[in-house]
């Protein structure tokens, strides 16, 4: 257990870092959401809509799992 708790920090840096990732990779998507539409292509644009709710809820997750790390290595 307590070699757990200390990398709980590196976790919780990976974590936030790679929650990061996922919200600007859900930006870019619905960017390409938005174009798809004003170009006329609706496959295209709810596919990348799709995956930008995707990357999203990702982005959530991992924050979530970031807060627990540190709340975890600062018990």
């Amino acid at each position: 257990m307590a070699a757990i708790l200390t990398i709980a920090p590196q976790i919780a840096d990976r974590l936030a870092a790679e929650a990061t990732a996922a919200r600007i990779e859900a930006q870019t998507a619905r960017v390409a959401a938005k174009s798809s539409a004003r170009d006329g292509k609706p496959l295209l644009a709810r596919a990348a809509f799709a995956r930008a709710e995707r990357l999203q809820g990702r982005a959530v997750t991992l924050g979530t799992l970031a807060e627990q790390a540190r709340a975890g290595g600062a018990a």
